[in-house]
């Protein structure tokens, strides 16, 4: 048997990604009001100002932001179920 877990953990960043500029799509279209703010509002997660250090021969620039929304999530649940059955 084949490690799939690489195969799994793509399939579920792609989950992720494909939800996000889903919820980006659908948001445009919907009006402005209550529908829009539960459902494609996103929190940020993470460094929002990048960290740097600097040590004169190397310098480093760390950071990054994870944005969960609710279609992120739903692209979750899909491809989840999707790399659930692919596992088997």
């Amino acid at each position: 048997m084949k490690n799939r877990y690489p195969l799994i953990l793509l399939i579920l960043l792609t989950g992720l990604f494909c939800g996000s500029v889903f919820g980006d799509l659908v948001g445009r279209i919907v009006p402005a009001g209550p529908v829009k703010t539960i459902f494609f509002e996103s929190v940020g997660i993470g460094l929002r100002d990048p960290l740097r250090l600097d040590l004169s021969f190397v310098s480093l620039v760390l950071g990054g932001v994870l944005r969960v929304s609710f279609f992120s999530l739903l692209g979750l649940l899909v491809a989840s179920i999707f790399a659930y059955r692919i596992k088997k």
